[in-house]
């Protein structure tokens, strides 16, 4: 990312801004000199309407979205070690890590996730087969017992 040119106080605040989600704690904790409650909220709105600040934090946010959202081949990795993986780490309530073994069914359900992912199973085959019979004869006049030998019933 290229420096921006904000102040680090303004740096701060758009880190802040993220953060929290609320201009006025964000101006608080980026100026701690700042001590009222109305200068903190004008001043804080005043600077998400900043230019600069709104590319710094359009910036940010892309860099925050890029760290938080798995990548897909990432969620692959992910399914083939639970799949292939018999045990995981786990944390007690007391801080201690213990191994355990994972549950056969979320192991079932990576294998499942990842094949699905690959084309390997066909979901929801929408087939219709009509067929139109168009006939010459006129069967209105004919009786049950004439269709039935027609049809091969008796």
């Amino acid at each position: 990312m290229a420096r921006s040119k904000l102040t680090p106080n303004q740096e701060k605040f758009v880190d802040y801004y993220l953060e929290l989600g609320q201009a006025s704690p964000a101006y608080r904790k980026a100026y701690p000199s700042c001590k009222k409650d109305t200068t903190a909220e004008a001043n804080g709105w005043r600077l998400l309407r900043n230019a600069k600040v709104k590319a710094y934090m359009e910036e940010r946010v892309k860099i925050f979205d890029e760290e938080r959202i798995a990548k897909l081949n990432e969620v692959f990795r992910f399914w083939t070690e639970t799949m292939r993986t018999e045990t995981k780490e786990v944390t007690t309530e007391d801080g201690r890590k213990i191994v355990v073994p994972y549950d056969m069914k979320d192991r079932l359900k990576a294998s499942e996730n990842l094949a699905r992912s690959r084309g390997a199973f066909i979901d929801n085959i929408n087939q219709r087969n009509e067929t139109t019979i168009k006939h010459t004869h006129d069967f209105s006049n004919l009786s049950k017992e004439e269709i039935k030998e027609l049809l091969g019933r008796e």
